[in-house]
């Protein structure tokens, strides 16, 4: 029904999401020994497809989008979708020259919007937060089957609770846990309203000491079974629903 692959790109996220054919990128930027790029697009290839329906970005910030030429060089993107946030920033000046160089549709998301993938399906939510990229980036919902998981990008509890509060979540089965596992994210409110049984923390080397150990207590508390990307590398996981 669904594959999720939290991908090994270092100190960053990349998580790819794939059904019936059909592929979805969340975020490409890390920094691992490989251009987070070439790691996307490798695994991508390895599915035996050089094509994405969509990769969405949920902020500019290099963690989270610096692969994306790298990518673009390699995958035929049918659609980007991005925030309308930072827009003096060199990264999503480059992007968007590129993508219009390969003639690659963009959307800018204001409102929320749903996007088909496979035998599963995305919400994709509009930023919620103010006063810096992290906090004003997209959020994604993927459900197939039984089976939903959350990214959050790298908002902090204060926006959590805004997605919490307006938003109709369900309970999850998978988390991506937000921003890298900083204490700033992942709080207590997120966890109780969306009950997690898995968590994947996507960081590498860095100076911030992510993932936190406050986030790692906090995960535990939950019940969550928690897998690192820095000690396991890419994470895959194989969600086999009931079909006719």
């Amino acid at each position: 029904t669904l594959t999720v692959a939290g991908l090994d790109v270092g100190q960053g996220s990349s998580t790819l999401l794939y059904s019936k054919g059909h592929t979805v990128l969340i975020d490409c930027g890390g920094n691992g020994g490989d251009d987070p790029g070439d790691t996307a697009a490798d695994y991508i290839q390895s599915l035996g497809t050089s094509r994405l329906d969509a990769l969405i970005l949920t902020h500019f910030r290099s963690d989270h989008a610096c692969g994306v030429p790298q990518l673009l060089s390699r995958i035929e993107v049918s659609q980007l979708i991005l925030p309308d946030i930072t827009q003096e920033d060199e990264l999503r000046q480059e992007i968007l020259s590129l993508a219009e160089a390969l003639n690659c549709k963009v959307s800018f998301l204001s409102e929320d919007s749903s996007l088909p993938l496979g035998n599963a399906g995305l919400m994709i939510y509009a930023p919620m937060g103010d006063g810096g990229s992290n906090e004003e980036g997209l959020s994604v919902l993927c459900s197939a089957d039984g089976f939903d998981l959350l990214i959050t990008g790298d908002m902090n509890s204060v926006v959590e609770r805004r997605l919490v509060k307006y938003k109709n979540l369900p309970d999850i089965e998978l988390l991506v846990v937000g921003h890298h596992g900083s204490k700033n994210s992942t709080s207590e409110e997120l966890l109780l309203a969306t009950a997690p049984e898995l968590a994947v923390i996507s960081s590498g080397y860095n100076s911030y000491r992510h993932p936190s150990t406050e986030v790692l207590e906090r995960l535990g508390a939950a019940g969550c079974d928690i897998y690192l990307t820095s000690s396991m590398g890419t994470v895959t996981f194989t969600i086999k629903g009931e079909t006719p």
